[in-house]
């Protein structure tokens, strides 16, 4: 059944049952009113039961703005903040409990969105989001759309979201519990995930995890930490995209990947470390992002901003834990340094040198034939991505910038054939067109 959301949780037969009654019941009517062929039940009933229209007791219902929902895909809407799961998701009651085991029966992709009176006891006012306090952490099923974006309707082609959803721990002891455990298929979306042991915990293949924010309050500027991760990547995940969201504030990592069959994973266009406008810090108090115990050849960037974290922006640790890549971000103020390869690492991959560099161009030596990426920072982490050059077979390279270098002082990074990406640079400071080496020394 496509579309039909407000029905009793049974088996699927009883549910197909239950369609059959409904286009009976619905053919006669139509055809006695018009002579005309009949509507179909998902003309009839879906587009209401997907849309979310009915009538909310005089309550405010808020505008959201969702993804659509594809043809094919069944759409059940939560209307209640609670975790009760009493066997039903209709009208009057719906959790997002009772939506994720009705997603459990299915036998294709689920769409859950959300639309929750403002009366609802979960709905702060002051920030515009519903908080859910689960009794215990969700294991969701595979195939599931989770879709908390609230916001504006698109005007001029802009649409004004933010998360609206709050998965939030603080009644469970949150070691040993997980906000949301995703196996395989799923796409997160607008949450806030919070005062977990790990906020969401990807396990499976082809998973997105997008627009939320995970170790901070609703309005991104505070923290309410995850003990030992924001977003964990492992068990064998693959194929899984980590994208535009908010992970600060965690008490352990900001996002941790593990094991040998970890791969292929990619987190880009986040923010790491920092409060939502990235002006400020909201640290996590681990690495930014740390690999581990044989994850490979996964991808950090393009667009990330890791900043102030308490230990290093990015660790990468383990002989088995190599080819990860690390490109095109913007990292800086870490407490610790920019990028740390630990225990063979990345093999251990040797940093670039610097030997020479003006406002316009830099020169250096790296592993032959590796890609080597330029940054500027106010000391020696890579705030600002310059841009990317080659080594040659000897190991020289040299970039010439198209416009004129931001500095103060000037990092780089290596990537070899397979992926390992190295520590930065030590750095080196332009004054006037000529570069000093050695400049100075962190706690000189």
């Amino acid at each position: 059944m496509v579309h039909i959301s407000w029905i009793m949780k049974a088996g699927r037969r009883a549910r197909i049952a239950l369609a059959f009654a409904l286009t009976a019941l619905l053919t006669m009517g139509a055809s006695a009113a018009s002579g005309g062929p009949p509507p179909s039940v998902h003309a009839l009933l879906g587009d209401v039961c997907a849309s979310g229209s009915r009538d909310s007791g005089g309550l405010s219902v808020p505008a959201s703005v969702s993804s659509p929902v594809a043809p094919g895909v069944t759409s059940y809407v939560v209307n209640a903040t609670d975790d009760v799961d009493d066997g039903t998701c209709n009208f009057a009651h719906c959790s997002l409990r009772e939506a994720l085991e009705l997603a459990a029966y299915e036998q294709g992709p689920v769409s859950i969105t959300f639309e929750i009176p403002t009366l609802d006891p979960g709905y702060d006012p002051s920030s515009g989001v519903w908080t859910i306090q689960p009794t215990t952490g969700y294991a969701l099923p595979s195939d599931v759309t989770i879709d908390g974006y609230v916001g504006s309707a698109p005007e001029a082609g802009v649409r004004s979201i933010r998360p609206g959803i709050e998965i939030d721990g603080t009644t469970l002891a949150p070691l040993g519990t997980t906000g949301l455990s995703v196996p395989s298929n799923v796409t997160l979306r607008g949450l806030v995930v919070t005062r977990f042991q790990y906020g969401i915990w990807v396990r499976g293949s082809n998973v997105t995890v997008e627009g939320c924010y995970v170790g901070t309050d609703p309005t991104g500027t505070q923290a309410k930490p995850n003990a030992l991760a924001g977003i964990l990547v492992g068990n064998g995940a693959t194929n899984a995209a980590i994208r535009q969201n908010l992970v600060s504030g965690n008490t352990g990592i900001g996002i941790r990947l593990f094991s040998e069959e970890t791969s292929g994973n990619t987190i880009s266009d986040n923010r790491i470390g920092t409060d939502v406008d990235g002006s400020g810090p909201l640290p996590n108090q681990g690495h930014g992002v740390h690999f581990h115990a044989g994850a490979h050849d996964n991808t950090v960037g393009p667009g990330n901003l890791i900043a102030h974290n308490a230990g290093a922006g990015v660790g990468v640790d383990g002989q088995a834990t190599r080819g990860n890549t690390v490109t095109r971000n913007r990292i800086h103020s870490n407490r610790t340094t920019g990028i740390v390869l630990s225990a063979g690492g990345n093999g251990g991959l040797a940093q670039p040198v610097i030997t020479g560099a003006s406002v316009a161009q830099v020169t250096g030596t790296a592993c032959p034939g590796c890609t080597v990426e330029v940054f500027s920072d106010g000391w020696d982490q890579g705030a600002r991505y310059e841009g990317t050059t080659t080594a040659d077979a000897g190991g020289n390279w040299t970039f010439t910038a198209q416009t004129r270098l931001g500095g103060p002082y000037l990092t780089a990074t290596a990537t070899d054939s397979e992926g390992n990406t190295s520590e930065l640079s030590d750095s080196c400071l332009v004054v006037n067109n000529h570069v000093w080496l050695p400049l100075i020394v962190r706690g000189g």
